[in-house]
């Protein structure tokens, strides 16, 4: 039976994590925009691999190191979980982009910080070859539950089709209505310190990508705020900037911008930064209210 690179490449990787499992409670899968562009035929820049704890992380990288296959490994801490990011030379002699991450390594618990994201990421490939759901259950603003067969092969279907739907939890859905901008998740942690500006980001990330959104299951929603593109054109022929950045809208327009009440612009990423810091506008230092459309 003819074996393709990537097929022995991925059972490389579950084999060495096996290996640094011994006969210990772990589990380990490929989760996220691997399992997602595979289902869409497309080729996948990095493999991002979940493992049970911090210990295994590291052990996994000390074997690596010894087998002398490590080609580089550093630690992103700006991404949603402490990820990993290695680069491993496979016996195909392909150099592998692994970024690995485990539940001691994220910002936040497992429980809630996972299911911030979209169905189409929802998806975990397990070592013998099944493909199903990282969350399982949850339930929508109409206590409607989703779980089983049916919830895995939607998630399946919006891979393919490359649907954005948000799956995002109630708690945090109270939090992001909210007015107060430390209310804490069930650890304790600032959620719009923390998230809401992530959640801008991994939308923008995921637009860019060619991604359509499609909306909700679970009623949360990015409000969609008046933009510099609704702003009334005039004859002045310079491009206008994010006063945050410096940055012009035209330079990428897959980013969001956002006009207040005052008559700033700014990329919405920035001044939801910013306001996490300070409630008056840049410019005018009148109180920052956002306008939103109708």
């Amino acid at each position: 039976m003819t074996t393709y690179p990537i097929q022995r490449n991925i059972q490389f990787i579950f084999d060495t994590l096996a290996a640094i499992k011994g006969n210990e409670e772990s589990e380990y899968y490929i989760f996220g925009g691997w399992v997602r562009d595979m289902l869409r035929g497309e080729i996948p820049k990095d493999i991002d691999v979940w493992v049970s704890n911090h210990t295994h992380a590291m052990r996994y990288k000390k074997m690596l190191h010894i087998f002398g296959i490590l080609v580089s490994s550093t630690v992103d801490l700006n991404s949603q979980y402490a990820v990993h990011k290695l680069q491993v030379r496979a016996p195909t002699n392909e150099i592998l982009n692994i970024d690995l991450v485990t539940d001691e390594g994220s910002e936040l618990s497992r429980q809630w910080s996972v299911v911030a994201d979209f169905t189409l990421n929802n998806l975990i490939f397990l070592p013998d070859g099944t493909i199903r759901t990282r969350i399982s259950t949850l339930t929508d603003n109409d206590n409607v539950t989703h779980d089983g067969f049916l919830f895995n092969m939607e998630c399946i279907r919006d891979a393919i089709q490359g649907n954005l739907k948000w799956i995002v939890p109630k708690f945090m859905m109270e939090m992001y209505t909210t007015k107060k901008k430390y209310i804490t998740n069930p650890n304790g942690e600032p959620f719009r310190t923390i998230w809401l500006p992530k959640l801008i980001k991994r939308f923008e990330h995921m637009r860019s990508k060619g991604f359509i959104y499609k909306g909700t299951l679970t009623g949360f929603e990015l409000k969609q705020e008046i933009t510099v593109s609704h702003l009334k054109p005039n004859n002045d022929t310079t491009p206008l900037l994010c006063s945050i950045c410096q940055e012009s809208y035209c330079y990428d327009t897959k980013k969001s911008s956002s006009v207040l009440e005052c008559g700033h612009h700014f990329h919405q990423l920035c001044i939801t930064e910013w306001e996490l810091k300070k409630d008056d506008c840049p410019l005018c230092r009148t109180k920052i209210k956002r306008q939103y459309l109708k």
